[in-house]
């Protein structure tokens, strides 16, 4: 059965086929690049909202990856949020970028925090979306489930492109981890063909090559992966290619 981590990365989608040897490498599942530009572009209001360190949090998350500098950022923005009557946005963020670092308890704990009935629409989608997302990285099918159940008609009525790209992407990994994986390719090219942004095309592509290469199409999956190559925009999005490129090999029989 494919591993919880598995499911954000080709590199760790990959290694339950081939031995399960990046389960343990020490490098999180992440996907903070697209969460930090959400924070911006979606639920920010320019003069309203506390104002959030993104730049500082996106350099940390580049070099660094979830270190306790991001974490204490985001609870000082907490702090502020809470003392402007606007806590739902900044616990619905850090939710997100708690559970990407691989702090389930504590993310799932951040969304239990909320009020999901007086949530906006546009943060009912996000909500439902993270919840699913940390169901499927803990690979957690029945939990899965029973959030899907409740999650789709939120999901499926999302229609900002760049949220899109996120859901489409969530939905992939849910119909991966169900064994449809036809549909979940399907849904990782719908996820490539609805944003521009360079980390979560990199991770869908990465993604694609996984669901080639269990489907025994190497050479799709050596290009896939060589265009995933193209759209990383991190250190820790290089060494998932170069462990995706490795497992290609692996599979065309190339050993060092």
């Amino acid at each position: 059965m494919i591993s919880s981590v598995t499911l954000t990365t080709a590199a760790l989608y990959i290694s339950d086929k081939f031995g399960g040897v990046l389960r343990r490498s020490p490098v999180p599942p992440l996907l903070y690049l697209f969460f930090v530009t959400l924070t911006g572009i979606v639920f920010l209001e320019q003069g309203r909202t506390p104002k959030l360190r993104s730049r500082r949090i996106s350099q940390l998350l580049q070099t660094e990856g979830y270190c306790p500098e991001v974490y204490a950022l985001l609870a000082d923005w907490n702090a502020r949020c809470e003392k402007r009557g606007m806590s739902d946005v900044s616990k619905l963020v850090t939710a997100q970028m708690l559970i990407d670092g691989a702090h389930y308890k504590e993310g799932f704990g951040k969304l239990a925090e909320l009020d999901f009935s007086e949530l906006e629409l546009r943060q009912k989608q996000v909500y439902m979306n993270t919840y699913l997302y940390g169901a499927v990285l803990l690979g957690d099918r029945a939990e899965a489930d029973r959030i899907f159940a409740s999650a789709e008609k939120w999901l499926m009525s999302v229609t900002d492109r760049q949220l899109s790209a996120s859901v489409k992407h969530t939905l992939g990994c849910y119909e991966y981890m169900c064994g449809r994986k036809v549909r979940a390719e399907e849904l990782f090219m719908q996820s490539v063909g609805s944003t521009s942004a360079h980390d979560v095309i990199c991770e869908d592509w990465l993604a694609l090559a996984a669901c080639y290469l269990d489907s025994g199409r190497k050479e799709l999956a050596r290009l896939a992966v060589q265009t995933a190559a193209r759209n990383t925009v991190t250190t820790v999005q290089e060494e998932k290619v170069s462990r995706a490129k490795e497992l290609v090999e692996l599979a065309y029989g190339i050993t060092k």
